[in-house]
């Protein structure tokens, strides 16, 4: 008897709420109207743009292309900061490929009034997300071009590195190297773009710095320089370069162990035939010398006594004077 009064008196509070629900929505729908109708307070853009992108998002929801295009625009030529031209276009966001001119134009006002490279960097990722590729391309030369010294091109690079922007970091550090010119400057470069993962730049430095290079011991101090950054194979190719460099004794001790640190048997030969080869062109250098040394000590004694024995006749000959003559 108890569960029946039970099962009774949940199906009655079941139906009364059900009859209830109908009446607390019409209560919400009259006392709080919805957000979309009235300005948001929070928002970076005037009441009177955001009046404007309303109406121009109604009349893009109609297929009426010019007139949203027109109230749209009423709202870009108030813009007075780059935040202002991207709120613009993310309330275009629901309105589809009808408002594409409005968001080109959005992003084109935002480029003519950025100043700083954060602002920039908002309309690339803006423009990239629009895919208004053109203005992207002009955004990123406008970036690259305002970063003229060394330091800023590099902190450009890293900035786009950490906001995904891989290729702006990668022109970013292509303008850096054209900038760089001795051997050691690209070593640096290499160092830097191997932090940032850019594995032909890295490459590039290194085969650039090596080839200007003439000198046996700098090309060995270039492998130790890139030997933390693992091009086994560019090792190899200095090293070759240097033994073919080598003139004089030092030099060729100096490329021989470290071609035998890094296990390069074939070049430690060659440096090795060329070390014997340098040493006995010394030791005929050396002979050489000797002998010509002797050479001249004997032309020069045999000067000298030709010297006196001349001295001595002119002395024999002279006019002697006195009280005989």
């Amino acid at each position: 008897m108890n569960d029946k009064n039970l099962k009774s008196n949940f199906y009655c509070k079941q139906k009364a709420l059900s009859l209830l629900v109908p009446y607390l929505f019409a209560l919400v729908s009259i006392v709080a109207p919805p957000l979309s109708l009235g300005a948001n307070n929070n928002s970076v853009l005037t009441k009177t743009q955001q009046s404007a992108a309303r109406r121009g998002n109604s009349y893009a929801k109609s297929n009426k292309a010019d007139k949203a295009q027109s109230a749209y625009q009423s709202a870009i030529d108030q813009t007075i900061s780059v935040e202002q031209c991207i709120a613009l276009v993310k309330s275009t966001e629901h309105s589809g490929s009808i408002l594409i001119p409005v968001r080109r134009n959005c992003l084109n006002k935002a480029l003519h009034i950025a100043k700083t490279p954060d602002e920039i960097f908002q309309i690339i990722a803006c423009a990239r997300q629009c895919q208004l590729y053109e203005i992207t391309k002009e955004a990123i030369d406008s970036l690259i071009a305002k970063a003229e010294s060394k330091e800023d091109l590099l902190e450009l690079a890293h900035k786009a590195q950490s906001m995904t922007m891989n290729d702006v970091a990668h022109i970013a550090m292509d303008k850096l190297y054209i900038q760089e010119s001795s051997s050691e400057d690209k070593i640096n470069f290499a160092k830097q773009a191997k932090l940032m993962a850019m594995e032909d730049l890295t490459r590039k430095a290194i085969k650039d710095a090596s080839d200007q290079e003439t000198n046996a011991h700098v090309l060995c101090k270039i492998i130790a320089a890139i030997e933390p950054l693992e091009q086994p194979d560019l090792d190899r190719k200095i090293l070759r370069r240097a033994v073919y460099q080598i003139q004089n004794v030092k030099e060729c001790k100096e490329v021989y162990d470290l071609a035998k640190r890094l296990g390069q048997q074939d070049i430690v030969e060659l440096a090795a035939f060329k070390g014997r080869k340098l040493l006995l062109i010394e030791q005929v250098k050396v002979e050489q010398g000797a002998q010509e040394d002797k050479q001249q000590e004997e032309e020069d004694r045999k000067a000298s006594e030709q010297a006196n024995q001349k001295n001595a006749s002119d002395n024999g000959a002279a006019v002697p004077t006195g009280p005989g003559f």
